[in-house]
């Protein structure tokens, strides 16, 4: 816990020196900070703290993208980590929310966003309707991930197909296919 104690130590102090000096910094520095806080704190389990991180980057990034494709796509990377914080947090009709809007970035700006960016971020959005039984829309949700991560390469992402598989799995239990789990 130590770790991210100093982490968030040294989050603060730089959140702090870029406030302090306006002229050499800009918004998007701040929300990057942000959003590396939001992260620690998610991982600490502070996940109010997390989710105003977050929230105040995005709308740092918003404010300063003027339709540039590079600051959207931190503007989904920012939301897919709040949709994951949302459904720590049990809220998972905002975690949906963060996803749903996630994905629409990514495919809007498909030249600058990474195949591995939307696969992971249906992963997640496939955990989160899990977790709000609505298997069908999970299950589409990794098969979807699945095949963008076996065309990008199988040996190369392995470990995330492999987790997308367990996760689709999980999904087809709770869905009562038990012979579709035993092929994941």
């Amino acid at each position: 816990m130590g770790q991210y104690k100093d982490a968030n130590q040294s989050f603060t102090e730089a959140l702090a020196l870029y406030r302090k000096h306006p002229e050499v910094t800009t918004s998007v520095d701040i929300a990057n900070t942000l959003n590396d806080q939001g992260i620690n704190y998610n991982a600490m389990g502070k996940y109010e703290d997390a989710d105003q991180c977050y929230t105040e980057a995005i709308i740092l990034y918003r404010e300063t993208s003027q339709g540039s494709a590079r600051l959207e796509i931190r503007v989904a990377k920012t939301l897919s980590n709040q949709g994951i914080n949302h459904n720590a947090m049990g809220k998972y009709g905002n975690a949906d929310c963060c996803f749903t809007e996630a994905l629409d970035i990514y495919r809007k700006h498909s030249e600058a966003a990474t195949s591995v960016e939307i696969a992971t971020t249906l992963t997640n959005q496939g955990i989160n309707y899990n977790a709000m039984r609505r298997n069908k829309n999970a299950d589409h949700c990794y098969t979807e991930a699945l095949a963008v991560y076996r065309e990008l390469s199988e040996v190369a992402y392995c470990v995330d197909i492999a987790n997308t598989l367990n996760d689709q799995g999980i999904n087809y239990n709770a869905m009562g296919k038990y012979e579709d789990a035993d092929q994941c």
